[in-house]
């Protein structure tokens, strides 16, 4: 797959598979009003029931994400970053992704060496050095 289609497939499926990842683990730490409101939220986007589906699919979803990563580890195995040397915004915007599904502390990296490597040193970089 050519770096271009995978990462507008990352950036597509972001939205797919992130909601998913954040809601299932998320919204039962919440107070009772937040949680509610949460709930229908994503139930008025997604359906009803739609959170409890996502616990109960909870490692299919695991596994979807982690081969949507499989491409981009392969990429990462040739380079420092996604497309160049350095860092451009399309790391960002899947270290971003990264960060939302592991927010939780109830999620790991997938075993993908170079994904590992590139989340460790992306982890390492200071921000606020960037404006």
């Amino acid at each position: 797959m050519p770096t271009l289609e995978i990462i507008r497939s990352l950036d597509d499926n972001q939205h797919s598979y992130e909601p998913e990842f954040l809601e299932f683990q998320y919204v039962a730490t919440r107070p009772l009003i937040e949680r509610t409101m949460l709930t229908r939220h994503k139930e008025r986007k997604f359906g009803r029931e739609c959170i409890g589906e996502w616990t109960s699919h909870r490692q299919y979803l695991c596994t979807q994400f982690a081969e949507l990563l499989k491409p981009i580890d392969s990429m990462l195995a040739d380079s420092p970053f996604l497309l160049t040397d350095r860092s451009l915004f399309v790391d960002y915007n899947l270290y971003s992704v990264l960060g939302n599904y592991l927010f939780s502390g109830k999620t790991r990296l997938p075993n993908l060496k170079h994904l590992q490597r590139w989340y460790k040193v992306m982890d390492t970089i200071n921000y606020s050095d960037l404006s």
